[in-house]
């Protein structure tokens, strides 16, 4: 399973010390696309669907106390299938998490006001940047949880549970053509996720 995000805004260096609300802004900004990409892909939809009546086993991620039949009568919801976590007060709902068995790598299109190249510059260098996007794609941690809270109510969608579920990781940079502004941290991101299945199972089967 692929699929796009894109990005466009502020991305800093993360540096030596944490930006936590610069990671829950970028957090934010990707949490429309992740749940529109939950309610309408046909591949997701199938896990929602199908997967209650399938999980059986001690592997079992339902979190509904309903039994699958009942779950399927009913029809199942993102608390019955793929339980949110919770990080202090805040619902959050990673799709690549361990027990699905998902991985995902990352090829991500990096335009910033720089010339192909100049990795290191008044814009801040790739790695610090980088870093500052997978721990917005990623859900925080419980450390995290009370230093940058998101404004969005309700449930958090995000890519990833940690950031060690990315195996592999590519960045091809490239002028933004748009008009050059003061903001030497502006950027434009296209970052395309490809889905691994490590072990299939009858719940992500779909995902294949």
């Amino acid at each position: 399973m692929e699929f796009h995000l894109v990005y466009s805004g502020p991305l800093r260096a993360s540096g030596n010390k944490p930006k936590p609300q610069d990671v829950a802004r970028i957090r934010e900004a990707l949490h429309p696309q992740l749940e529109v990409l939950w309610r309408t892909h046909n591949a997701l939809k199938v896990l929602l669907e199908e997967g209650a009546k399938k999980l059986s086993g001690p592997n079992v991620i339902i979190a509904s106390s309903l039994p699958p039949r009942q779950l399927a009568q009913k029809g199942p919801t993102y608390e019955d299938c793929i339980p949110p976590i919770e990080v202090g007060a805040r619902s959050y709902l990673p799709l690549v998490r361990e027990s699905l068995h998902l991985s995902c790598e990352l090829d991500i299109v990096f335009l910033r006001q720089q010339d192909p190249g100049a990795l290191i510059s008044q814009g801040g260098d790739i790695d610090g940047r980088i870093k500052l996007l997978l721990d917005a794609l990623r859900m925080p941690s419980k450390q995290e949880q009370e230093v940058a809270p998101p404004d969005t109510e309700g449930l958090i969608f995000c890519l990833m549970q940690e950031d060690h579920l990315v195996s592999r990781l590519n960045v091809d940079t490239d002028r933004l053509l748009f008009p050059k502004t003061d903001k030497a941290d502006e950027a434009h991101l296209i970052i395309k996720v490809s889905l691994n299945v490590l072990k299939v199972a009858p719940y992500n089967i779909c995902l294949l």
